[in-house]
């Protein structure tokens, strides 16, 4: 097997020649291989998250045949060691919500001189991750419509907020590609705690105009250009109101970067994801 394996990948490691040795002890439910234990169950978790194929997984000395089972199990696993999956270090107290906002304001003061938009907690969007067709049992029912996104691909939607350091504070995910970023985001634990007050009034997030609709001075998006565009005779509100827009598009530009570099490292959405995988 080793002198056939060395033929087929010239200038592979003895190490991961006894891998694929492995895997092939495995495959056939042998007790001599030794368990596969939790810390190679969560290293061939990670690597696919970063993008490897599940071919690449012989050299861990698993079966290919069970791959999508550790990939899901641990995923699994994950998930429960996890006390709140949508929240990440979320600001409970005033002193956080104060340090949260912090970091907003002395980026803006180290690039324009002073705070122009005092109290930003998050930076929010939707975002698609494609998938590929569901099937019939994916879909629990609903029409194979509800997945296709207005970008022309299937997908699921999510909700993502960041802080001023692209760092994620909060991220769910449940709804099909087709649904509104506003509908998807009134339905998230997020929205909840903005509309029950547990988050201080003079505290608000930076949205791009889909979220526009929800009104108040807790979300704030830019101005419309049929709004701009009806104050043309104005030119002292009509430059205010651009300026606006031009200092909280640099402060929503944070979460457009966020999500590429959550993409860039998790090689897994650079192509649709399979639901069944």
């Amino acid at each position: 097997l080793v002198d056939r394996c060395k033929r087929k990948y010239p200038g592979k490691s003895e190490c991961g020649l006894e891998n694929y040795r492995l895997s092939q002890i495995r495959g056939e439910a042998g007790s001599i291989s030794g368990p596969i234990i939790l810390e190679l169950k969560v290293a061939l978790t990670l690597r696919l998250l970063a993008g490897a194929s599940y071919l690449d997984m012989i050299w861990y000395g698993v079966a290919l045949a069970t791959v999508p089972v550790i990939f899901r199990f641990t995923i699994y696993l994950m998930d429960l060691a996890l006390t709140n999956e949508e929240f990440f270090n979320f600001p409970d107290t005033e002193e956080k919500f104060a340090a949260t906002a912090k970091e907003w304001s002395d980026i803006m003061v180290k690039r324009r001189g002073r705070d122009l938009m005092c109290g930003t907690l998050f930076a929010g969007d939707g975002l698609v991750v494609h998938t590929e067709e569901p099937t019939e049992k994916e879909r629990q029912g609903m029409d194979v419509g509800a997945f296709r996104n207005r970008k022309g691909c299937f997908g699921l939607i999510c909700q993502a907020f960041c802080d001023a350091e692209c760092r994620f504070r909060y991220w769910d995910v449940q709804w099909p590609g087709a649904t509104p970023d506003i509908t998807c985001y009134k339905q998230t634990a997020l929205y909840n705690l903005f509309t029950s007050l547990k988050i201080p009034n003079k505290y608000h997030m930076v949205l791009d105009e889909a979220y526009g609709s929800i009104g108040g001075d807790q979300h704030l998006v830019p101005y419309s250009k049929s709004q701009l565009q009806a104050l043309t005779t104005d030119d002292n509100l009509y430059l205010r109101m651009k300026a606006f827009n031009h200092i909280l598009s640099s402060q929503r530009i944070t979460i457009e970067r966020a999500f590429g570099m959550f993409v860039r490292t998790w090689g897994i959405f650079w192509k649709p994801l399979s639901a069944s995988y």
